[in-house]
């Protein structure tokens, strides 16, 4: 109990966070979300929800993890903890939007590719928190 009221700490603090770092977040994302989104778009097209997203949520990782620790969060040195942290962040990410995905196309009956795009709000959400909190923050 008391590691889930820190984090809810921890995230109430980020509204008094550097503004140009959100900003800073959300070009840089929307940069990795189209790559990343026209990847998905075409691997749903031929190929399965799950091997559509595990291939972009590969190129998401790797474009994401440099642009998002480099630009957004100026880490100096990208270590490898933040790496192996940064790729159980994709795993997660790619299991959540495989997830809601196919949630919303079964129960709601929209397309694969709607379905992807309805989502990108709260996949960007959930990155940001979890970047910020526990891949690239100062402590």
């Amino acid at each position: 109990m008391i590691y889930i009221q820190n984090l809810f700490n921890k995230i109430h603090k980020l509204k008094f966070s550097n503004n140009s770092e959100k900003i800073r977040f959300l070009i840089y994302g929307t940069i990795n979300t189209l790559t990343t989104n026209i990847i998905l778009q075409f691997f749903l097209l031929i190929s399965s929800v799950p091997t559509a997203t595990f291939i972009s949520q590969g190129s998401n990782l790797l474009i994401g993890f440099f642009l998002y620790g480099k630009r957004v969060f100026k880490i100096k040195v990208l270590s490898k903890n933040k790496l192996l942290l940064y790729f159980f962040l994709a795993i997660v990410s790619w299991q959540i939007n495989a997830f809601l995905i196919l949630f919303l196309s079964s129960k709601i009956e929209l397309s694969n590719n709607l379905s992807a795009i309805l989502i990108l709000p709260i996949l960007a959400v959930w990155s940001y928190l979890m970047q910020k909190i526990f891949i690239f923050n100062e402590n």
